[in-house]
């Protein structure tokens, strides 16, 4: 049977430059995009979220709340090539990884994911708790805040690597024949639907996988 790991690095953009700016590890950063002629924040790091400060705000009113806010030019170009090569890491655990594009980047404020097929390899880490508590502390060393899970399909390893182990825990591991029962109390949003599915299904009171 098939085994998926999703890894899922929610500060990525922030995390990769502060790998490049140690004086800023500690302070609160925002990553800044031209939008129009207006300063959006791209993507911020988790000091600034704890002063309130979120992704989509423009840098006025960022700087209205935290006039210490540092700055730096959003640089999505450098960061899909550094998503890339940490990809390519990765296959230290495994032959087959490749950089979840479609959930990285602006839309996501700055965040990257990878993905792994892990079949029939997790038995050389000693197991799939050894395999995935070994590429997190690994991440983390490497300066980037990660979340992962493991899953018979990318979809649920997906939905639990955001859904479950951000909320309790570092990763999740979904037994083999189990994904049915496990993303059912997980939000909808789980299923990668677009914003407006969401909010939609939502309206008529469908709000977990389980309702669907």
């Amino acid at each position: 049977m098939k085994r998926v790991i999703s890894l899922w690095l929610p500060k990525f953009a922030t995390d990769r430059l502060c790998r490049l700016r140690q004086d800023w590890l500690d302070s609160p950063l925002g990553l800044v995009d031209d939008a129009g002629g207006r300063l959006i924040l791209h993507a911020v790091n988790a000091a600034a979220e704890q002063a309130g400060i979120r992704a989509g705000m423009t840098l006025a009113d960022a700087r209205a709340i935290l006039p210490e806010l540092c700055t730096s030019e959003a640089d999505p170009e450098a960061e899909t090539r550094t998503l890339s090569r940490l990809s390519d890491w990765c296959g230290r655990f495994s032959p087959w990884t490749a950089p979840d594009e479609d959930s990285s980047g602006t839309s996501f404020a700055g965040a990257g994911s990878i993905w792994l097929d892990v079949t029939g390899c997790a038995h050389l880490f000693g197991g799939e708790e050894a395999l995935m508590r070994d590429i997190i502390d690994r991440l983390a060393g490497l300066g980037f805040t990660a979340f992962g899970a493991i899953a018979d399909t990318p979809g649920a390893a997906w939905a639990a690597a955001r859904y479950t182990s951000y909320k309790r825990r570092r990763w999740t591991t979904i037994r083999k024949g189990q994904v049915r029962d496990t993303i059912a109390s997980m939000p909808i949003a789980g299923l990668r639907l677009a914003p407006a599915t969401v909010a939609g299904l939502q309206a008529v009171g469908l709000r977990r996988i389980g309702d669907l």
